[in-house]
């Protein structure tokens, strides 16, 4: 019997990923036996992450994620991470579900999910080791003021639309929700003909002010706190958000620190604060 052109199709691509030729569409994400850039005859669906033969349906948006139980990426279907993760004492925490991945952030997610930076694999949270995943569009109870999804660089610096100021999305860990960003605005490009311009690693004014003086504004030292570690302070449990400083960013080009601090309350506690075995609320 001869052979099918589907079937040749697929010898080609088997012997395509056997030869280590095989890359990924979707940047940082492995996976088997779906390589592209695609072989001729062939196209790259991005939503899928997969190589389509010509004339098949390639989604506009990311398929739904499948949500099946898991404790590390390994678990999850092709395309998807597991939204896990490892506390002291290796506690496993979050919701421990496969979610899509949404690294290419233009790709919608499906109806009732978002993309959202997530802590995953199980991996310790204190690593702060993140991947952007399709999650539940309404966030789980008590993490309704934490979500990173509005951020353009987590941990770091971005423009705004008008290019007229620039904002920071100060990234902290939580032990509930895993991450918990606050995006607010460091510098107004107020100078004439100063506007945002992106730079390596952040953004900044392109004349910049006094007020840009990042590492002033924001000092590490009024944190004294370690990544993923917590204090308590005024009956509230606190964590040391951060972005990354780049020189450039500062008025004399020089910036005094690599990273700038802002204290980011991460639980209002109705009974008190804790620091045993770690600062959390007790009744």
């Amino acid at each position: 019997m001869k052979a099918t052109k589907t079937s040749l199709l697929n010898l080609a691509l088997a012997a395509f990923v056997l030869l280590g030729f095989a890359v990924n569409c979707v940047p940082a994400v492995e996976i088997e036996g779906t390589p592209c850039p695609c072989p001729e005859e062939t196209f790259c669906c991005e939503s899928l992450s997969t190589c389509l033969p010509p004339g098949e349906f390639c989604p506009e948006n990311y398929p739904p994620s499948s949500g099946q139980a898991c404790t590390h990426d390994a678990d999850c279907p092709p395309n998807e991470l597991c939204h896990a993760w490892t506390l002291e004492g290796e506690v496993l925490a979050g919701p421990q579900t496969c979610r899509h991945e949404c690294s290419n952030r233009n790709l919608p997610c499906a109806d009732d999910e978002a993309c959202e930076p997530v802590p995953h694999d199980g991996l310790p949270l204190s690593d702060v080791n993140f991947a952007w995943a399709c999650v539940p569009e309404e966030a789980p109870p008590g993490c309704e003021g934490h979500s990173c999804r509005a951020c353009d660089s987590i941990g770091g610096t971005s423009c705004n639309a008008d290019q007229l100021a620039v904002f920071a999305c100060f990234l902290a860990v939580h032990p509930s929700c895993g991450l918990s960003c606050q995006k607010i605005e460091i510098e107004a490009c107020t100078e004439e003909g100063s506007q945002c311009e992106v730079i390596e690693g952040g953004a900044r004014c392109s004349i910049t002010n006094y007020d840009g003086d990042v590492c002033g504004n924001y000092p590490c030292g009024d944190c004294n706190l370690e990544p993923g570690s917590f204090a308590c302070a005024d009956n509230s449990v606190m964590a040391c958000s951060r972005i990354a400083v780049m020189p450039e960013m500062c008025p004399d080009g020089s910036c005094s620190c690599s990273e700038a601090c802002l204290s980011l309350e991460i639980e209002a506690c109705i009974g008190t604060c804790s620091e045993e075995d770690g600062a959390h609320c007790v009744p």
